[in-house]
């Protein structure tokens, strides 16, 4: 917060000097900027040269993982494909002294590249290290990592699907199954990884039901109707969707997802 408000430049007088003359403050402050405003490629650009300017070696494996982190997220948007993401990744875990905190976050960002890209064998080995890396941590932060991340090591790395099952239960609040929110986590986590499909969309329509607002139970919907989709009942899931459409039409997304299963069962008729 101090380093901030010591520069109170505008952010294209920021960039101009920087490209006048790069610093090393100027470096980090346009990168957060650059962060915060979604300007992953950008972002990247200026850590990088933060890296390049600051001399402090503990520092440089922080901006590693800081252009892995902005790289995956710049994924979603296309600014960064699924091997860049990968091997920043491993640019981060190949380092000297890696330690465990940063292979748990590579580890977690890694997750929604596999997710993304529809190849979970991405997933696996950073999964692995950081566990490995953080085996009876007694850091509470590792530890509530380490929870967060348990069915998906059980899932992908261990190859055990009913203990997964089971732990990403256990990860939610005692009352999950009378929580909308709960339950669509739960049949949303299903989905994603293809898992336990019946019952979790006996789930998701038990969300539906307990829902509070319309723009809650239209989210629920959508996860109801990809998993109906999933299991390969194309009608339901156009059924279950314009539904969502129809509780909250000002979102697009719910029009998109509307038009694409439609599309699917033009498809399967054929």
């Amino acid at each position: 917060m101090d380093e901030a408000r010591s520069d109170t430049r505008s952010v294209a007088d920021k960039q101009e000097a920087f490209a006048a003359g790069p610093t090393l403050p100027l470096a980090r402050s346009l990168s957060r900027q650059k962060l915060a405003s979604g300007e992953y490629v950008d972002a990247v650009r200026y850590l990088s040269a933060a890296s390049q300017l600051d001399r402090d070696p503990a520092a440089k494996r922080r901006y590693e993982i800081a252009m892995f982190e902005a790289m995956a997220r710049g994924m979603k948007g296309g600014d960064y494909t699924a091997a860049q993401v990968t091997r920043q990744a491993d640019r981060v875990v190949d380092q000297q002294g890696v330690e465990a905190d940063a292979l748990l976050n590579v580890a977690y960002g890694m997750g929604k590249v596999a997710r993304q890209s529809q190849d979970m064998t991405l997933y696996e080995p950073y999964l692995a290290k950081a566990f490995a890396a953080s085996e009876g941590t007694s850091d509470e932060g590792q530890q509530k990592f380490r929870d967060y991340l348990m069915p998906d090591y059980l899932m992908y790395v261990k190859h055990d699907t009913d203990a997964a099952v089971a732990a990403k239960k256990a990860s939610l609040s005692e009352d999950w199954q009378e929580n909308s929110k709960e339950l669509n986590n739960f049949a949303w986590w299903c989905y994603e990884n293809r898992v336990n499909l019946e019952e979790a969309e006996e789930y998701a329509l038990k969300g539906v039901r307990l829902a509070a607002t319309d723009a809650e139970r239209a989210n629920v919907l959508d996860t109801a109707a990809e998993i109906c989709n999933a299991r390969g009942d194309c009608t339901k899931a156009v059924e279950l969707i314009r539904e969502a459409v129809e509780l909250n039409p000002e979102r697009e997304y719910f029009r998109e997802q509307l038009a694409r299963f439609e599309a699917i069962c033009v498809h399967a008729r054929k």
